[in-house]
């Protein structure tokens, strides 16, 4: 090393000689950036320890992908467990709303019908007491001084109404009925004409003890009596028949699993396969009858894929 100096006079001109040293005798460590700086030094072990730091390096960014899916996953369930939640939340409240709406409409439809029920119950039990009044009266001789006492008789009536109607309440149901009659005459030699009348009536009841009557008319059309028409129960019998007939079958799975992008696992494959879809991961049994499904299935670096996407599980069943 030479120096120059101008502050005095004569330029004084200064030498320094350094000795040479060896930089590989410099390094005293066996793990350092010094050493891996200068792999001239020790070329093998230099070798070594960066193959050792880039295999820890490796480890952790695997690691930190492995966390990264798994941080990934559980923000998809968490998702998913809110979807859920407010599905369910949803439902509920759909249901505190409708049943208490179904409740009252049934109750207003039952009132409805029993006030209907009741009133073409007492019109028939006030039809059935007329004709009761009517059919005494045949019987009963003149009273020369009724219409004086008009006023009591129509009471009366109206009692023995109003206690008919409590007493036969309960005594008869509704029931569907039909009624025809057929007028059959002749006319006879002394021009007179003989007519035979008959009467059907067609009646639909159930078998659970009620009780349906019927009114009896005469001649004129006057009421001679009430049937009353009870089922007590009916009888079923069925009778075995063969509809078809089937053989046994055994049934077999196949199953070929596929990472995204790879195969016939592309875009919304699983979404687009149908019963009948042709897989040629499943090109063996393509031709059996059967049923093809596809099902979504895990991805990324834990299953043996390099896509996080979702995979594709391909299923036959076949006979």
């Amino acid at each position: 090393m030479q120096l120059w100096t101008t502050k005095s006079n004569p330029i004084n001109k200064i030498v320094v000689e350094c000795p040479s040293v060896n930089i590989c005798e410099l390094i005293n460590c066996y793990i350092c950036t010094e050493l891996l700086a200068n792999p001239e030094c020790w070329p093998i072990y230099a070798a070594i320890i960066g193959g050792i730091l880039i295999a820890i390096l490796c480890t952790c960014l695997f690691k930190f992908c492995l966390l990264l899916n798994k941080i990934c996953l559980t923000i998809a369930e968490l998702v998913w467990c809110l979807k859920t939640t407010l599905r369910i939340l949803k439902i509920v409240l759909k249901l505190i709303i409708k049943i208490p709406y179904l409740i009252i409409r049934k109750i207003i439809e039952a009132r409805l019908k029993n006030k209907e029920q009741q009133k073409n119950n007492a019109k028939n039990d006030i039809e059935l007491a007329e004709i009761k009044i009517e059919k005494q009266r045949e019987f009963k001789p003149f009273i020369p001084f009724r219409k004086k006492f008009g006023a009591r008789g129509t009471t009366i009536n109206k009692i023995v109404v109003i206690l008919a109607i409590i007493h036969l309440a309960n005594g008869a149901s509704q029931f569907a009925s039909f009624s025809a009659n057929e007028e059959d005459c002749t006319k006879m030699e002394n021009n007179q004409t003989k007519c035979h009348i008959s009467y059907e009536t067609i009646l639909t009841l159930t078998p659970s003890h009620r009780i349906a009557q019927l009114l009896i008319r005469g001649a004129n059309k006057l009421p001679m009596g009430i049937v009353d028409i009870t089922i007590e129960d009916i009888v079923v019998e069925c009778q075995k028949s063969s509809e078809y007939f089937s053989r046994s079958h055994e049934i077999k799975t196949y199953s070929s699993k596929r990472c995204p992008m790879q195969g016939s696992c592309t875009g919304n494959t699983c979404a687009d396969t149908k019963l009948d879809s042709k897989i040629p991961e499943l090109n063996a049994v393509n031709d059996l009858p059967g049923n093809t499904f596809c099902i979504d299935s895990c991805s990324f670096l834990m299953c043996g894929c390099g896509f996080p996407t979702t995979s594709c599980i391909f299923t036959a069943c076949t006979l």
